[in-house]
Order: structure tokens, then C-alpha cells, then sequence
């Protein structure tokens, strides 16, 4: 698989489990609207634009170079293919992150009036 196919996946399915926990019995508790200044672990509040979170890549890439002229960066795995030829190999580390949008789940209580009073006043 080629690292953009797997990221591809590993966000949809990341998205696809939200929604699909979201519908099942209690599932508006899942990715539930949060307070400002709410933020835990990786959770963070984006306003009216909805929560985020960040998901973190951490792969191992193989670098093919064949004498075929073909080539390209692929997550690492074990397998075995089949085609002749001269390969050389490069196995590198790739780390990044990925922001995305939860899908909104309840709503939360609608904010109380707060009546404010001057020092001194009771």
C-alpha cells in the first residue's frame, strides 16, 4: 500500500467509526459539543468551526529504486512479489500529524444568563 492510500484509509475509517458509534444508543455522547477552554488530550475547541483533533502518523516508508525505472514510497510491509529484476531498498521513518474535524455529536446546554453585579453590591 502507498502512503497516501494509507492515510487516506486510516482517516476515513477514523471518521466512518465516529459516525457509526454515533448512531447507536447514546452515541450524541460521541463528539459531543464541548465548552471553550475544554481541551483534553488531543481534543481542541475550534469555536463555531466545531472540535478537532490531531492524528498522529508515525510510519515506516520502503523507497523502491528498480531498474525498471519504477519506483515510489510504500508503508512497510512483508510480502513478496513476483517481477525480475534489480531492486534496492531504503527504509525511512516518516512522522506527522493530521488535523481533523470531529463529527458533531449533541449539543451542549445552552449557556445561562449570568447577571453580573458590581463589587460591594449584594
Amino acid at each position: 500500500m502507498n502512503i497516501a492510500e494509507f492515510v487516506e484509509e486510516s482517516l476515513s475509517e477514523i471518521l466512518d467509526g465516529i459516525r457509526a458509534a454515533q448512531q447507536k444508543n447514546g452515541g450524541d455522547a460521541v463528539g459531543a459539543e464541548m465548552a471553550p477552554g475544554g481541551e483534553k488530550g488531543l481534543l481542541m475547541h475550534g469555536g463555531t468551526y466545531g472540535t478537532f483533533t490531531a492524528v498522529d502518523f508515525d510510519v515506516s516508508v520502503v523507497a523502491d529504486n528498480k531498474v525498471t525505472g519504477k519506483g515510489g514510497l510504500k508503508v512497510w510491509g512483508i510480502g513478496v512479489e513476483g517481477e525480475a529484476g534489480v531492486t534496492s531498498q531504503h527504509t525511512s521513518r516518516v512522522r506527522f500529524s493530521v488535523q481533523i474535524r470531529i463529527p458533531e455529536g449533541a449539543k451542549g446546554p445552552k449557556a445561562r444568563e449570568i447577571n453580573y453585579r458590581p463589587m460591594g453590591e449584594g
